[in-house]
């Protein structure tokens, strides 16, 4: 096994990606803490297009979601709402807890992973006041519950 020590990495000339690989005899090991870089904020869109300069970003604007550019598959992102926005629900390119639309709320965050090229799901979203999200297709049941 190698190991690389990060404290010796002063300096990189290219902007490239940096790949990690155990060549299947097992995981990659990140032995500190992980810290999200924060892009630039991105006004709201139907079609949101993400920046390539962090994984974290704040979205402005009322426009309605209806899907996510792509960032590479495998992608994860975090998004942290400044208003309120329609988040809608597409069963393939954008899967979102319930199967149900969402309407954001300033300061609302949703952690998304990139499953196929375009094509997006939530993994997880936090409601700023800390409720959780309504399942109103399951008759105005919270999510995990019954009605």
């Amino acid at each position: 096994m190698s190991t690389i020590k990060t404290d010796a990495i002063i300096s990189v000339s290219t902007n490239g990606n940096l790949d990690l690989s155990a060549n299947g005899t097992g995981g990659v090991k990140v032995s500190d803490y992980f810290i999200q870089t924060k892009g630039d904020d991105i006004a709201s869109a139907t079609s949101l297009t993400l920046g390539k300069d962090g994984n974290f970003f704040d979205v402005t604007g009322t426009t309605a979601i209806t899907s996510i550019g792509t960032q590479g598959v495998g992608s994860h992102i975090t998004l942290h709402f400044d208003g309120a926005l329609t988040f809608t629900h597409n069963s393939t390119d954008l899967i979102l807890p319930g199967a149900d639309n969402i309407t954001t709320a300033a300061g609302d965050i949703a952690v998304m992973y990139e499953y196929a090229s375009g094509d997006w799901r939530c993994i997880s979203y936090t409601k700023a006041n800390g409720k959780p999200i309504a399942d109103l297709a399951g008759g105005g049941a919270f999510l995990g519950e019954t009605a």
